[in-house]
């Protein structure tokens, strides 16, 4: 009998857990093997499996089997479907790209590439098992370090869901109701009403930063009015930044899956992203912004976080 490998036996254990329906899915989109270093291939691969991955979250969407409340010692939810969709995307990279490496959020980074996929098979975990739509796919391609392909997939909108994309140098796009637009960040006007999104660690980890924020902001009078968002899915929200709904986000949490593939999309749709240094024990820093006032919100963000 002939003996399964590692990538097979996982698979089947995948099969097991989605059922007959997917199984059957799985093997008519299965993909095949594509060159490293051939750019135009990276963008459809990425674009084709984030949405596989979000029809497959949509199967069990608010009804999912909770696995954990605590993730690594912190705030944050394990689901099966945040497994499923983490094996069914890994399991398509390592056929494409044996080489590549993956990082995820799920764990078992695969490193020694120039290449390397970053993957959140679900960003949102606490709206999708609350039937919450906001919640996505995420998934970035980078090169010798640099963010170069984003694709976010938020399955729950329409008929089809929204499909954010960006390649470095090519624009950013949605795909919405069958109907492809180009991502613009908002302009000048936003001055007089903002619209700022946080990352829901700043109200966990460190709470006096979220006030904070604000009053220097007020202070400083950079916009006649401003409110401030919560989506939980910093992937969505920089979406809505790209798509100009939003005008900055901020996160004090920022991991390499949280922005990676919003990065791209933001910078692509003429916005601006900076990455603060992470100070001993502390997280990474991200703010994106559609750049109107960046270099004075970014001022004031490393006043703060240099404070803290």
């Amino acid at each position: 009998m002939e003996k399964k490998t590692s990538k097979e036996t996982s698979f089947l254990k995948y099969e097991e857990r989605m059922g007959n329906s997917c199984r059957r899915r799985f093997f008519r989109l299965r993909t095949f093997r594509l060159p490293s270093l051939s750019m135009e291939y990276h963008l459809p691969f990425a674009m084709r499996t984030a949405t596989n991955a979000g029809s497959l979250l949509m199967k069990n969407w608010g009804k999912t089997k909770l696995l954990s409340v605590v993730k690594a010692g912190e705030k944050g939810l394990i689901t099966e479907a945040d497994s499923a969709s983490d094996e069914f995307i890994r399991y398509e990279i390592r056929r494409a790209y044996p080489d590549h490496s993956i990082v995820s959020e799920e764990g078992y980074p695969v490193k020694g590439s120039e290449f390397e996929w970053v993957v959140d098979p679900l960003d949102g975990t606490n709206n999708y098992s609350r039937g919450d739509p906001h919640f996505s796919v995420s998934i970035a391609l980078k090169y010798r370090g640099e963010s170069v392909v984003g694709v976010i997939h938020n399955p729950a909108f329409g008929e089809f869901g929204d499909l954010y994309y960006a390649e470095k140098g090519s624009g950013a796009f949605v795909r919405r109701n069958g109907e492809t637009s180009r991502l613009h960040v908002s302009g000048p006007e936003s001055r007089r009403m903002s619209t700022f999104s946080f990352a829901t660690g700043v109200h966990f980890h460190e709470p006096e930063m979220f006030e904070k924020i604000f009053e220097k902001i007020r202070g400083a009078k950079l916009f006649d009015h401003m409110r401030g968002r919560m989506l939980e899915s910093t992937a969505y929200e920089l979406c809505c930044v790209a798509d100009g709904r939003f005008d900055a986000h901020f996160n004090n949490v920022a991991e390499p899956w949280d922005v990676a593939a919003g990065d791209v999309i933001v910078r692509e749709a003429g916005g601006m992203v900076t990455h603060f240094a992470p100070r001993s024990g502390r997280k990474n820093v991200m703010l994106a912004s559609n750049g109107v006032v960046h270099g004075e919100l970014v001022k004031i963000v490393r006043e703060i976080i240099e404070d803290r």
